[in-house]
Formats: structure tokens, sequence, C-alpha cells
């Protein structure tokens, strides 16, 4: 007997384990798969290079689950909500696009045409007929111009993967990401702006000075989260360089 799973979707985030500074913003049914896939993600992006940079200080992202929806339409919604929102209140992001509909390259095959796909859009409407609607796979079907094998395939296929947890994630409250991030600023951990740091070689001779943790990272080739740990006298030296923060 053919059935249709109550799945869930989530807005989720990935955090430094230790400055708690969420870095990336995305959308899965499976939380548990999807940590594991970024964690095994050799593709070139700025956020499976901050990933590598983790994994190579034996460290793990935190992966916590901001909303939960019923429905897919709305996560992708929610996604591009939350890039932009946590952009604007100053976290330092990896995500190159905004996120919702337009930032996923999920599609669908059509039965003929092999070369011809639906888009995201009418996969994602035809999910909501199915979960909010009472009307029928052939009725979908002629509203979405396609066959109703392709409907079927949407409801019962790969399409429809039952939502998995692993016991380690964390649910996080809106009002928290504010908290967070007044509590980084204040710690010194983030330094969005205004954190200047004073580079030295190991006798403690004056090199230069940065305007940010980012961009001595950047022009010196130093491991972020070292230098950080440098900074807050975690580490003596970081790159064979000592840091400092400039005393204001």
């Amino acid at each position: 007997m053919l059935y249709i799973c109550n799945m869930k979707y989530y807005i989720y985030t990935l955090s430094h384990p230790i400055t708690n500074e969420i870095r990336y913003v995305g959308k899965t049914n499976n939380i548990s798969k999807r940590y594991s896939a970024h964690l095994k993600d050799k593709s070139k992006s700025y956020k499976n290079s901050w990933i590598k940079s983790l994994l190579n200080e034996d460290l793990l992202p935190i992966i916590e689950v901001l909303e939960e929806f019923n429905n897919e339409l709305d996560c992708y919604n929610a996604e591009k909500y939350w890039i932009e929102q946590l952009k604007i209140w100053g976290f330092d992001l990896t995500n190159l696009q905004m996120g919702g509909i337009g930032g996923n390259s999920d599609s669908l095959k059509l039965d003929k045409n092999p070369n011809a796909k639906i888009s995201v859009e009418t996969v994602l409407s035809i999910k909501n007929y199915l979960l909010n609607s009472d009307k029928t796979i052939n009725e979908i079907a002629k509203i979405h111009n396609c066959k109703p094998s392709t409907i079927h395939n949407i409801k019962y296929g790969s399409w429809s993967e039952i939502t998995g947890f692993t016991g380690k994630e964390k649910w996080v409250r809106k009002d928290s990401i504010l908290n967070r991030q007044k509590a980084l600023k204040q710690s010194g951990l983030y330094d969005k702006q205004s954190i200047k740091v004073l580079q030295y070689d190991l006798e403690m001779n004056f090199i230069k000075e940065f305007n940010s943790i980012s961009e001595a990272s950047k022009e010196t080739n130093t491991n972020r989260t070292s230098l950080t740990q440098c900074l807050n006298n975690k580490l003596k030296s970081a790159n064979k360089f000592i840091w400092k923060r400039k005393q204001t």
C-alpha cells in the first residue's frame, strides 16, 4: 500500500565550535545526512574551505536547527530570510547565494525527453498540492502540464526521504541569534570591524598592523581559528608569527 510520509523540513546553521560564530545557513529534510554530507564534501567553495580548516585542527562545525516546517515552500522562503537577516546583523556567512528557490539546482527529468527538466518551482508547487490539497494525481499533472507518472515519482519516489536525527542536533531560539551576536562582539572573538591585529615575528619584532582578523588571516595565509586562539592567549603563535590585539 502506498502512502505519503509526513515530511519535515529544517533551516539549520553551521557555527564555529569555539567562537560560536554562525558561518552557514542551509535547508534540509534530513539533518544527520546533510551534516555528514557537509563533512565529506570535497568540492571547492568558501563553506567547504572553512569546514576543512576546522577538520585540520580536529574540530567539527556545530549544527543547530533554527526552524522546522511542514511545507517545503515555506522552508525555501525562510532560508532566504535568514541568510539576509544574519548578514544584516553582521555574521560573516560562507553562503555565496541568498538561498531560496533560486539557490537550489534540484530538478526532475521528464519521462519522454531526458534533456527536459521540471523547474524547482514546479516541483515545489507539486509537493505543495500533494501535501495541502485533495486533488488527485491526474488533476495535479494537468495543472502542471506533466504526466501523472511524474507526479507519482515525486509523491512516492526518491523525493520522499524520511527525516532522521542523530540526537546531537541543537535547536535555537530565534531571539538567541542576536544575543549570540552581541556576546561574540563583547567577548572580542567576533571581529567584524573593530579588532586591530598586530603581527610580530617569533622574536617579537613588529611586522604589520591589520584592520581585522579576516584581513590578517587572508593576507598572511594564516588559519583564522589559530589566529583567533593566539589573540585570546590559547596559542603562543600561529603560522610562525605572534599575534596581538592592538590596545585602544
